[in-house]
C-alpha cells in the first residue's frame, strides 16, 4: 500500500523524467511504465480490462498481463463487477 501511494503521489514527476532515467527509477520501485499507467488510471476509478485497453490504446491481452503481474506483486486487487456479468 505504501509503495502504491508513493508511486501515485509522484506520478506527475515520474512521467516528466525521460527515457532510461524514468525506467531506472521505476525499476527501483519494482514497477515499469505500463504498470504505472494502469495504476494511475485505476487510482481515478475502477475500470475493466477493456476500458483500460481503450484508454491506453493497447490490446485487452496486454492489459490482462499487466494486471496479472500487478496482482502477483501485491500492488493490485482484482475483482469482478456485477455489471460486467
Amino acid at each position: 500500500q505504501q509503495l502504491l501511494e508513493k508511486i501515485m503521489k509522484n506520478s506527475a514527476a515520474l512521467f516528466r523524467m525521460m527515457g532510461s532515467s524514468r525506467d531506472h527509477f521505476l525499476a527501483t520501485l519494482g514497477v515499469n511504465k505500463p504498470q504505472v499507467e494502469v495504476l494511475f488510471l485505476l487510482s481515478k476509478q475502477p475500470m475493466n480490462v477493456k476500458n483500460i485497453a481503450e484508454k491506453l490504446h493497447v490490446t485487452s491481452g496486454a492489459v490482462s498481463q499487466i494486471v496479472e503481474n500487478l496482482v502477483k506483486s501485491g500492488l493490485l486487487l482484482r475483482g469482478t463487477s456485477p455489471i460486467d456479468r
